[in-house]
């Protein structure tokens, strides 16, 4: 079976996909770990990372790569944002967070460098325009408007 996973940021995500990829003894990607080492290498945040993946349009290689690991494999589980958009015949499961407990699990996180706040008030700001890109840029490359899904699945 092929599973994606997504929902907002700080949602469990990551830990959600983990247990289900231990329980299941499936094989278990991540987009998001893959951007947090690439923003460290890049000395910048993960904030600042989304805004550098927009400018330089590097959404194409992450998007090729899902497919052809939807292709390629069976018997995973696909924690990324928009997983369930390339990788058709998988089993989608969306997390959601409000705000105040995603400050807090941001300020507990353990992620590294790319996510270190001093406040929670920088911890939200940042939550607030990292969610901004996303979407902004999940808009733009691909018409896609999360929030309307988000919606249409919380009447369902």
């Amino acid at each position: 079976m092929k599973i994606t996973i997504t929902g907002a940021l700080y949602s469990g995500k990551s830990s959600v996909a983990k247990a289900i990829s231990k329980a299941l003894d499936y094989t278990y990607f991540s987009v998001g770990e893959l951007q947090r080492k690439l923003a460290v290498e890049k000395g910048i945040s993960i904030t600042e990372y989304n805004k550098y993946m927009l400018d330089n349009n590097l959404d194409c290689e992450v998007d090729n790569r899902t497919i052809e690991i939807g292709i390629e494999n069976e018997n995973f589980i696909f924690d990324a944002r928009l997983a369930w958009n390339f990788i058709p015949d998988s089993f989608k499961i969306y997390l959601k967070v409000d705000i105040d407990t995603a400050v807090e699990r941001a300020m507990k996180n353990e992620r590294g460098k790319s996510e270190k706040y001093a406040s929670k008030q920088e911890a939200k700001e940042n939550i607030i325009e990292r969610r901004r890109l996303e979407l902004s840029r999940f808009k733009d490359i691909y018409n896609i408007d999360i929030e309307y899904s988000r919606k249409l699945i919380n009447k369902t």
